[in-house]
């Protein structure tokens, strides 16, 4: 049976007050590394595919050679780059649910003196996890599928005399498909980060008891929905978050929120956000835990009651 705190540690945490715990944020030295990692995979297959496709252009090939060379690079993404792909999603989650884990652990200790580390090895988490890997590595190996799509279409609108984009001739479009291919993979590195790190962060708080979470910002111009800012109004990709800071929120419920220190519950405008710190996208706010001691010990003892059967 894993450790858990002991009965004389439970009373002392159960007759604390509610306390605000550190907040997990999403790991920067992860995000990097997973950037790392796609901006290499992409240079080492698709970028010798676009430079084999441009020479075909520069040589004047016809269309149907350049047909097969974007066949083949096609074939190469569906294995080299996939399977390179899964490796990297893989050791990326491990990473990013340590560091949670780690935050959460060092966050409660902080705020209640006690270790909570058996209450964090739960099921649930494997969940989160699995389905966080699906959806990143589902946007990962999209990648070069779109972006051989993109530059399939440009080839066959130049041979058939469909004007390109502001101007380009058809070496210059293929190169600023490249380009807004390769931003796009940093920055599905930096968005997936962030929401696996929310749905974790929601995943472990729940595990150990915390029900509540204030909304905290990053405060500048950048924040949706500041009047002064560069998004003064929310949209369907990403609500208006600058209202939302400050209020308390449930873990359980995206629908309400409180300006009254919990005491009632109101109904989310729906100009804000209807979800959870860090899953819009590059959304950085954060989630600060507000922690019922008693709730923590009660779900500790279920825990151990469990283990105990």
């Amino acid at each position: 049976m894993p450790g858990f705190p002991t009965d004389t540690d439970l009373q002392k945490v159960a007759r604390r007050h509610r306390r605000k715990a550190r907040p997990v944020k999403p790991n920067r030295r992860e995000e990097a590394r997973l950037r790392r990692a796609v901006s290499d995979l992409w240079k080492s297959v698709l970028w010798p595919a676009t430079e084999r496709i441009k020479q075909l252009v520069q040589q004047k090939a016809s269309p149907a050679a350049i047909a097969r060379e974007i066949e083949e690079a096609l074939y190469l993404a569906n294995t080299t780059y996939s399977r390179a792909a899964k490796n990297i999603i893989d050791s990326w989650m491990l990473g990013v649910d340590r560091e949670v884990s780690i935050a959460i652990q060092r966050s409660m200790h902080q705020a209640l003196g006690i270790d909570v580390t058996s209450v964090l090895q739960r099921p649930d988490v494997a969940e989160a996890l699995q389905t966080a890997g699906l959806r990143a590595a589902n946007l990962i190996t999209s990648i070069p599928q779109e972006y051989l799509g993109r530059v399939a279409q440009a080839v066959a609108d130049n041979f058939s005399g469909v004007d390109l984009p502001e101007g380009r001739t058809l070496l210059q479009q293929i190169q600023h498909i490249g380009g807004v291919s390769y931003k796009r993979a940093k920055l599905i590195s930096r968005d997936q980060t962030s929401k696996l790190t929310a749905q974790l962060n929601q995943t472990r708080q729940q595990a150990v008891g915390i029900e509540i979470y204030r909304w905290r910002t990053v405060h500048d111009e950048r924040v949706v929905g500041n009047p002064v800012g560069i998004s003064p109004t929310g949209n369907s990709k990403h609500g208006d978050h600058y209202h939302m800071d400050g209020k308390l929120f449930r873990w359980d419920d995206n629908t309400v929120y409180s300006d009254d220190d919990g005491t009632t519950w109101k109904s989310r405008p729906k100009e804000w956000s209807q979800n959870v710190p860090g899953w819009d996208i590059q959304c950085r706010c954060w989630a600060e835990p507000e922690v019922d001691a008693g709730h923590v010990v009660e779900m500790i003892q279920e825990q151990r009651a469990g283990y105990l059967l």
